[in-house]
């Protein structure tokens, strides 16, 4: 008996074993392939195409060992209850959950690549899917629904990155815009927007890291902008529709709604009537998980979860991506309807676009931004018979040569208060405008951004003549 067993159970095994495989491929064959994961909010690995070099070479092996770890059958789901036991190990603390770049190498990882993650936890490309969810949002401090993931706090559903600004790091954006003044024609407009992230509207009084707030940075900033930089302030108006949906719960962006209170703010302090809102077009794109909820993978966060609502001009507009040495690439769009997250804007980040209006009006604007000015940059065609668009951290060629060439008449920096602050940011902004005709200066390349003696020797900013601005004084 032994020994038919013995013989035997080998044999069921191995049968079990063959089974599995073989109901594995019933089901890999038969599902449907989802091109991105919602649990991941990343895209999925396609099917490889065959090629002789390719599997000379391996690729091919490893790419198909990655579609396949991928599409694995019932993944969503297994990979949905792993982030449960995950979220659920240990001994739980709802007030304050912390977990430390160590417990996040990805994100180690993701800051140590091409610069435009520089100081921050986020990636401005980050994909996000589709998710249901409740839009009902508490803005009552309860810190029961308080918890720290990876450095950002979740209250209420909504994943929040922390802010800590001081006068000395805002006095390196005032030297970024003195050099750029200097370096473009003083007949030219130059406009300064602050603009401000969750952290400044919902982030509880008791969980504040100290240093000023977004709206002190920002009211600090337009007081010592150089002579010729006009200061934009939009923190109080935003502050009026706080209630409204003008940020989202799962990604690190300002919602279009945000932007366009916004873009009200710039228009009423360059003197023109912004386009009522019921004016534009409008369309809901549906829902999705964004930036935030990818870095803490949070449940509360998921289940209240995101939608798109578009809301654009109609005014005609003729759009073209521009090389890096000025010429056409490609068409272009202001909006994608069809898409369902943050890229329906422009189409995601782009160096360069330029939009043609109907507008005769001689005037043309130039967008230097990063992500955050996308939604905001597309309220502009309204005004200006050209709007330009430059993404800083992408542009390889010369804002300079593009002002000269298309006859700019006015520039203007969207800049989130995080990213003002920002070493890599402003060094990418300062770069754009120390190349000439397409040539990197060196001198100008090589510098960087001023250090605090530097800065603090400069007559209009120093620190002994200048106030800090205390947070009772912006209640």
């Amino acid at each position: 008996m032994n020994h038919a067993h013995f013989k035997t159970g080998p044999l069921i095994l191995i049968i079990a074993f063959i089974m599995f495989l073989g109901i594995g491929g019933i089901f890999y064959f038969s599902l449907p392939k989802n091109k991105k994961s919602a649990m991941e909010n990343r895209l999925l690995a396609p099917l490889p195409q065959f090629t002789f070099d390719a599997l000379e070479s391996g690729k091919l092996l490893d790419s198909l060992d990655m579609h396949l770890a991928d599409h694995f059958p019932f993944r969503e789901l297994l990979v949905s209850m792993a982030n449960e036991l995950k979220n659920n190990k240990g001994i739980r603390n709802e007030k304050v959950r912390l977990y430390t770049f160590d417990d996040a190498p990805e994100l180690k990882k993701k800051n140590n690549t091409n610069g435009a993650l520089v100081d921050g936890f986020i990636n401005d490309e980050i994909d996000s899917d589709s998710i249901n969810f409740d839009p009902q949002d508490s803005l009552i401090f309860d810190p029961h629904k308080l918890r720290t993931v990876k450095g950002i706090l979740i209250f209420d559903g909504m994943a929040i990155q922390r802010f800590s600004g001081s006068t000395g790091a805002s006095r390196r954006y005032l030297s970024v815009m003195e050099n750029i003044r200097s370096k473009v024609d003083p007949s030219i407009n130059i406009y300064s927007v602050i603009i401000p992230t969750h952290a400044e509207y919902y982030l509880p009084p008791e969980s504040r890291p100290g240093g000023l707030t977004e709206a002190e940075v920002a009211t600090y900033i337009d007081a010592n902008l150089p002579a010729g930089v006009k200061a934009i302030n939009v923190m109080e108006r935003l502050r009026a529709h706080r209630n409204e949906y003008i940020f989202y719960n799962s990604d690190h962006h300002w919602s279009g709604l945000g932007a366009y209170y916004a873009y009200e703010g710039f228009c009423e302090g360059i003197g023109i009537n912004p386009v009522p809102l019921r004016s534009m077009a409008s369309r809901i794109n549906g829902r999705f998980l964004g930036s935030l909820y990818n870095i803490t993978r949070d449940p509360a966060v998921a289940e209240k979860g995101d939608t798109m609502v578009l809301n654009y001009p109609t005014i005609k507009v003729t759009g073209t991506e521009l090389n890096a040495n000025l010429s056409k690439k490609s068409a272009a769009k202001l909006v994608y309807e069809s898409t369902g997250n943050y890229v329906a804007y422009l189409g995601g980040d782009k160096p360069c676009l330029r939009f043609q209006t109907e507008n005769k009006n001689g005037r043309k604007i130039l967008v230097v931004k990063n992500s955050f000015g996308n939604p905001f940059s597309v309220y502009l065609v309204s005004h200006f018979e050209e709007v330009f668009v430059i993404d800083y951290r992408y542009f390889k060629g010369s804002a300079l040569k593009l002002v000269r060439d298309f006859g700019i008449t006015d520039i203007v920096f969207p800049q989130p208060a995080m990213f003002a602050l920002s070493y890599g940011h402003l060094n990418f902004m300062q770069s754009i405008f120390s190349r000439d005709s397409g040539t990197l200066k060196q001198a100008d390349e090589k510098k960087v951004v001023n250090t605090k003696n530097d800065l603090e020797a400069k007559k209009n900013i120093n620190k002994d003549t200048v106030p800090i601005i205390r947070k009772d004084s912006l209640k």
